[in-house]
C-alpha cells in the first residue's frame, strides 16, 4: 500500500468511513470547485472549540451560509442565462 493509501485508509478509519465514501466526496467536491483541504482545515478549526454552544452557533451559522447559497442558486436558475450586452 502506497504512502497516499495508507494516508486514505487512515483517515477514512479515524472518521469511521470507507475509502470509497472519501473518493466520492474529493470527486463530488472537485465538480463543485471545492477544496477538500478546506473542508479539512474547517473540520480542524472546529474540533478545536470546546465549548458546546459555540459549537452549536458555528453550525447554525454554516447552516444558514449553505441555505443562503442555495437560494441563489435557485434564483440564478430561475431567472436563466443572462442576455448579452
Amino acid at each position: 500500500m502506497d504512502d497516499t493509501a495508507q494516508a486514505l485508509s487512515q483517515i477514512a478509519d479515524a472518521l469511521g468511513i470507507s475509502i470509497e465514501t472519501l473518493r466520492v466526496a474529493r470527486q463530488l467536491n472537485d465538480a463543485k470547485g471545492l477544496s477538500l483541504s478546506e473542508n479539512a482545515e474547517l473540520i480542524r478549526a472546529f474540533e478545536q472549540i470546546e465549548d458546546v454552544a459555540v459549537r452549536r452557533r458555528v453550525i447554525s451559522y454554516v447552516q444558514g451560509e449553505a441555505n443562503r447559497a442555495r437560494v441563489r442558486a435557485v434564483g440564478r436558475t430561475l431567472r436563466g442565462p443572462a442576455a448579452p450586452e
